[in-house]
């Protein structure tokens, strides 16, 4: 994720429960980002229900 992103950049992550996600922040941080939860936000459709946690990368 570092290349697309400005030397003072910060990229947004929504992730609604992915197996793999750990894995990719702990990357980001390996590479030198800041890597932090922003938010958690609960989504309903219907009878789905789950949480959206919203991470912060940034670089700098």
């Amino acid at each position: 994720m570092s290349a697309p992103l400005a030397p003072d950049g910060v990229a947004l992550i929504a992730d609604p429960g992915r197996v793999a996600l750990q894995a990719c922040l702990a990357e980001c941080a390996a590479r030198g980002a800041v890597v932090c939860e922003r938010r958690a936000v609960r989504h309903e459709d219907g009878v789905t229900k789950h949480t959206i946690t919203i991470h912060e990368v940034r670089l700098g």
